[in-house]
């Protein structure tokens, strides 16, 4: 009979301490929050200063790209066949960056969050090095070589980008030269504000 009695009082016990937690999580969430600092309005000034700062910067340099290759062109005729050929030796560069206008920002409590744009091609060149032609049958004119040159620029200009946009490398360059570009504008949102980055989702 004292073993039950014992039991018993242990099951109850139990039962109202469970009980009283449960009365008390209101007032424990209140006494959290008049404790803990609430970092939501740093976190919503910081992401204001640092919007306004990215719209005076505009684009921001991330990485530098340099290439080298050969291009090569021929040109048939009926009968004859080829008429006409020309390989050009290059040196492909291009600065890469992101729209610092295009980035977004979003605050969830003390966490502001960047959402990063695609990276761009901010500018190019396509430098020849060497040229080499054979066009006795039919001359090479100074407009078709650069219609050529204009053409292969292009071409590697996409296959950059696309490459580049895929690449965790050049992800991280990005983040890097981001919070260089926004370092201190960073340091006055405090330790207690959390900046994270995910890329920016375009709407189809």
């Amino acid at each position: 009979m004292r073993g039950f009695l014992k039991w018993l009082g242990k099951v109850i016990g139990s039962a109202l301490t469970l009980v009283i937690i449960i009365a008390l999580l209101p007032y424990a969430s209140s006494m959290l929050s008049a404790i803990l600092p609430d970092l939501s309005g740093a976190a919503t000034t910081l992401s204001a200063t640092l919007s306004r700062h990215m719209q005076e910067s505009a684009r921001l340099e991330t990485m530098l790209v340099e290439e080298e290759g050969v291009m090569t062109s021929t040109t048939d005729a009926l009968l004859l066949g080829e008429v006409q050929s020309v390989d050009v030796r290059y040196t492909y560069r291009a600065s890469l960056g992101i729209d610092l206008r295009k980035v977004q920002l979003q605050v969830s409590g003390n966490t502001v969050t960047l959402l990063l744009p695609e990276i761009e091609v901010l500018s190019d060149s396509l430098t020849p090095e060497e040229i080499v032609r054979k066009d006795f049958w039919y001359p090479l004119t100074d407009e078709r070589l650069q219609t050529l040159l204009q053409q292969e620029q292009e071409r590697l200009r996409a296959c950059c980008l696309a490459e580049n946009n895929i690449n965790e490398q050049a992800w991280q360059h990005t983040v890097a030269a981001l919070e260089q570009s926004l370092g201190q504008w960073i340091a006055l949102g405090g330790s207690g504000v959390v900046l994270q980055y995910a890329p920016l989702i375009q709407q189809p």
